[in-house]
């Protein structure tokens, strides 16, 4: 049998919600990986794919953008 191609928004543990904390996607991520033995691809922000695909959409060379970093 075939391995699934896994594809993840981001790779997010949990997050904060006015009622208390939630699963965020990347906790269903790492368990689809483990139980499907594959390495998931993360296509959401920060990715660099995420940001080549907006830049080619736009027509903006790569060498002609800049990227900022979330500190």
């Amino acid at each position: 049998m075939e391995k699934p191609l896994l594809i993840s928004l981001g790779r997010g543990r949990y997050y904060k919600e006015t009622d208390g904390l939630k699963l965020d996607v990347g906790a269903y991520m790492k368990a689809l990986e483990y139980a499907c033995d594959v390495q998931a691809e993360v296509v959401g922000k920060p990715a660099k794919a995420f940001f080549e695909s907006a830049l080619a959409e736009m027509g903006v060379p790569p060498q002609e953008s800049g990227e900022m970093e979330k500190t």
